[in-house]
């Protein structure tokens, strides 16, 4: 899962993808969010090995989803490209 970018870092929701698809998911991992406002890098194209709860309901006769990241495993620096 990949971190897209947010307005703030203290943001317990923000948009991530996975396998090319974008979605928004809450964060609710607090440990993680604790090392994140005291000073530990989080942004754009971090890699993320969470578990995550995905929820789905009706609603008008639609389906919907909901995605939380329940508890992040692993948090890597964005991947680079090669240089050419």
């Amino acid at each position: 899962m990949h971190r897209k970018p947010t307005q703030t870092r203290t943001e317990t929701n923000g948009a991530f993808t996975t396998a090319n698809i974008l979605f928004f998911a809450a964060l609710d991992d607090e440990v993680f969010l604790s090392k994140v406002n005291s000073g530990e890098r989080f942004g754009k194209g971090d890699v993320l090995v969470v578990d995550l709860r995905q929820i789905q309901s009706i609603e008008a006769g639609a389906l919907k989803n909901e995605y939380r990241i329940i508890k992040v495993h692993e948090h890597r620096a964005p991947l680079q490209q090669a240089l050419l």
